[in-house]
């Protein structure tokens, strides 16, 4: 194996990152605002559709028994039958409905991010299916340690294009979100979509230059290639350099490795083109340049290993491959300036050899609206379908919309509560004691028959400690329940309040049309 074909070993990728989402039920959410049985089986086919592409894409791949390009295939197949149904929720009416789409995000904190809008939960399906394809390409690579084959060049290739067409229509579906709604997301920062979109181009175009390098192909090929990766990566590099966001710094790293060993595959392989003219100067300088750009290329990896969550270090393997070719070009420059050629090394770097770009975006088309969604079951919804939850606080309060939540009762509420039983006990007796020998004092209409009923009611609320106890442990906490009732009845007062007040309004509005003006001409 020559050295050239061993500095295209351990190619590295960065991109096993999941979303994550809870099962929603379409017809709890709204179906019960839908007039007729239409409505409903519509939305039993979106909940359906929704469900295939999740388990085709959280499905581990070797429990499929199906080739890459077939299972990227199936996942267009079943992606278009949801993004069609989908579509009917895109309509102006339903799009803000009651339905509360909850996703995680990669950036930023991680937590899960909940909205109302359903270009936010067609955005966030778009790029998990992006994210795992980029996945499966990065085991891929891991799997064959970096070897590029004729299959494993063309499944992953397809793998990381249609991850790249993917990104860029979850841009564009998060471009319809507010900047409110927006922002909630870091994942739909206006520099996240279009980074990733080009990272897949760059590592799809490294296959390239991997295969460029096994089968031999011209210098002149190998460097323009490795410029126009280079490139991509830098681009990408530069729409993320300025987000300060959790998980960041990582994939920043990760980029700026790949872009300085793709600038030194170009610069060295340019020094071979112009060895071959004779410019052997030319040459020294290229390879200078190109063993500076590995020296930066090492620190970067070290950071990218290093930054949590901390990686294995194929980083530094891909990097020390490349820094051993480019030293040995560049003793080779030296070399061969020394006992044939003797000429100057310029000041100047020469200037690289235009990019070769042989990989394009496998755009996703987004299919029409279902057949199903007809004007009938638009017309089925009525207006309160689109009424927006009120919501305090974290997503935890939110109204039960469809989103299958953790239910049941928790664990550690029996624990405290089993822990606490004997103290609680103990009270149940003291305070059944006292209660008793205080009953016959409370029965005198006296100050201190008031007095013992104060203390009185203390004691009895230690009676009824275990049995409180077993309330809070089964149904949660009393106390928000409580607070629940208390504003559900100053809701009512307020109504009743405002009712009354509107009927005042009225009666006055009979006696005087303008009072303001009445009571200035009394004064004049």
């Amino acid at each position: 194996m020559s050295a050239a074909e061993e500095s295209s070993r351990g190619i590295f990728y960065y991109g096993h990152v999941n979303k994550k989402t809870k099962k929603i039920n379409f017809v709890k959410a709204i179906g019960s605002k839908a007039k007729g049985s239409n409505a409903n089986g519509v939305l039993n086919q979106l909940g359906e559709a929704r469900e295939a592409v999740l388990e085709l894409i959280s499905t581990p791949p070797e429990a499929q028994n199906v080739s890459e390009l077939g299972w990227c295939d199936r996942l267009k197949t079943v992606l278009d039958v949801y993004l069609a149904l989908a579509q009917g929720l895109l309509h102006e009416k339903l799009r803000s409905t009651a339905i509360m789409f909850e996703w995680s995000s990669v950036f930023g904190s991680q937590s899960m991010v909940s909205q109302n809008d359903a270009a936010f939960e067609v955005a966030s399906l778009l790029m998990a299916c992006a994210f795992e394809l980029m996945g499966r390409a990065q085991r891929r690579v891991e799997a064959r340690d970096g070897w590029v084959g004729e299959a494993f060049m063309k499944d992953t290739y397809r793998l990381l294009k249609v991850a790249a067409g993917l990104f860029e229509e979850a841009s564009r579906q998060a471009d319809k979100l507010e900047g409110k709604a927006r922002g909630s997301c870091p994942d739909f920062d206006l520099a996240v979509g279009p980074a990733l979109v080009k990272q897949c181009l760059a590592e799809a175009q490294e296959l390239v230059v991997a295969r460029a390098i096994l089968q031999k192909n011209k210098d002149n090929v190998v460097a323009g290639l490795a410029r126009d990766t280079a490139e991509k990566f830098e681009q990408a590099l530069s729409g993320v350099q300025a987000l300060q966001l959790v998980g960041v710094a990582k994939w920043r790293a990760y980029l700026q490795t790949k872009t300085n060993c793709y600038y030194a595959y170009a610069y060295v392989y340019q020094g071979l083109v112009v060895l071959e003219d004779e410019e052997c100067g030319q040459s020294i300088k290229l390879g200078a340049q190109a063993e500076t750009l590995c020296t930066a290329a090492r620190d970067h990896a070290k950071a990218f290993e290093s930054a949590k969550p901390k990686s294995k270090p194929r980083a530094s393997e891909f990097q020390y491959n490349l820094q051993r070719w480019v030293t040995l070009n560049t003793k080779k420059f030296e070399r061969d300036n020394g006992f044939i050629y003797h000429k100057p090394v310029p000041a100047d770097l020469p200037d690289l050899i235009a990019g070769k770009c042989l990989v394009q975006v496998e755009p996703l088309e987004m299919p029409a609206t279902a057949p199903a969604w007809t004007a009938a079951v638009y017309d089925a919804f009525d207006e309160s379908v689109t009424e927006k939850l009120s919501v305090k606080g974290s997503t935890d309060n939110l109204l039960d919309v469809g989103v299958e939540r953790e239910k049941g009762r928790a664990w550690w509420r029996y624990l405290i509560l089993a822990l606490c039983m004997p103290l609680l006990l103990v009270l149940t007796i003291v305070g059944a004691l006292v209660w008793v020998a205080l009953l016959p004092i409370k029965l005198l209409c006296c100050p201190i028959g008031c007095v013992a009923q104060a203390v009185a009611n203390v004691f009895e609320w230690m009676v009824k400690a275990p049995f409180k106890g077993l309330r809070w442990a089964a149904n949660g906490d009393l106390r928000a329940e409580q607070k629940a009732k208390d504003a559900e009845k100053g809701d009512l007062e307020l109504s009743s309040n405002s009712k009354m007040m509107d009927s005042k309004e009225q009666r006055d509005s009979k006696i005087s049309v303008n009072p303001r003006r009445e009571s200035a001409d009394s004064r004049v």
